[in-house]
């Protein structure tokens, strides 16, 4: 039986007396000659990003230096043809959707500042960005859609029962919060178990002259209700579907690279007390940039749920943001 040579892994040989190249791709020798030769070419930044970025050749590390260069090649007008199939395909998907009678809500909006999902994401750049699984380019879950408009519905919910997010007595820290109760209200599923939270809810000291003391259960589940049928609880799926939003045009989509930089790190890993002397650590990261244009779009059977559900959606993206860095002023977004 003829033995298959063995495949090679690890940093090439190099003769005697040669330097080497000074980067290589941490592949088998010939899946490193293939991508050498066919990498560039390949227009799948996500595939380029995290599958083929040039590593130092003697040791494999991705030093600094390579990461940047990395998060540098991004060119929208290689995706074009891509991402323009790809939006005719989710907008016949939505069609399909309206032809079975149900209501979408679709819209447009674009970033108004730099906006950052999927930044803890593992990834071999430390940073991550969400990008398209097949396709590699950005875009936003649309769990993360529905977890922000479910965030803006409770806190509404909130302000009209006169719930506040915590409580002002020092008990309170040992104990679940006024705005936790809340969300254990909402999300029962069991209407004995949902009646016995609700009056826990009315017993919190927090609320003793709040609006909601002037509702009876049957009232508060009327209030209620919608934020159900759209989100669900913990017992039932909701009605409407948020779909991942999509970029709206290759010509209007950009990403930056932005720049973390802790000047305590060492502190932070416990290794030095907190000091000036102390280097910080640059860290690169990707954001789509302002000006990006993105499509948004949610699917339920009934239009008033579908209307409500943007509503709370539209209000969450241009005032509270989504993403990380919020607190920063990432992830607004404007019409």
């Amino acid at each position: 039986m003829q033995r298959l040579p063995q495949r090679r892994s690890g940093p090439p040989p190099r003769p005697a007396g040669s330097p080497g190249p000074s980067a290589g791709y941490p592949l088998p020798l010939d899946t490193r000659d293939l991508v050498a030769a066919h990498g560039p070419a390949c227009v799948n930044y996500g595939l380029r990003l995290d599958r083929f970025p040039r590593c130092e050749a003697r040791t494999w590390d991705l030093e600094p230096a390579r990461k940047r260069e990395g998060i540098a090649t991004f060119i929208a007008a290689e995706i074009a043809g891509v991402l323009q199939a790809f939006r005719r395909r989710w907008e016949a998907m939505l069609t399909e959707r309206r032809q079975r009678g149900e209501a979408v809500e679709q819209f447009r909006l674009r970033a108004a500042s730099r906006v950052v999902v999927g930044l803890g994401a593992e990834s071999v750049l430390e940073t991550g960005l969400r990008l398209h699984r097949v396709y590699g380019f950005p875009i936003i879950p649309g769990s993360a859609l529905k977890g922000l408009a479910r965030a803006v519905a409770l806190q509404q919910l909130a302000a009209a029962f006169g719930v506040p997010v915590l409580s002002p007595s020092a008990a309170g820290l040992s104990s679940p919060t006024p705005l936790q109760r809340l969300e254990a209200y909402v999300g029962e599923p069991e209407s004995e178990r949902r009646r016995q939270r609700f009056s826990a809810l009315r017993q919190d000291p927090a609320l003793a002259s709040a609006p909601l003391q002037r509702l009876d259960f049957p009232g508060a589940e009327e209030r209620v209700q919608p934020l159900r049928m759209v989100f669900g609880t913990t017992g039932a799926a909701g009605r409407v579907v948020f779909f991942d939003a999509i970029p709206a045009d290759p010509n209007r989509l950009n990403l930056d690279r932005d720049v973390m930089n802790p000047h305590y790190s060492e502190y932070y890993t416990g290794r030095s007390a907190p000091a000036d002397y102390l280097n910080p650590t640059p860290v690169s990261f990707l954001a789509i940039a302002p000006g990006s244009l993105f499509l948004f779009a949610v699917a339920a059977p009934e239009a008033a749920l579908a209307r409500q559900a943007r509503d709370w959606l539209e209000t969450g993206l241009r005032e509270w943001g989504i993403g990380a860095k919020t607190a920063a002023g990432y992830g607004l977004w404007e019409g």
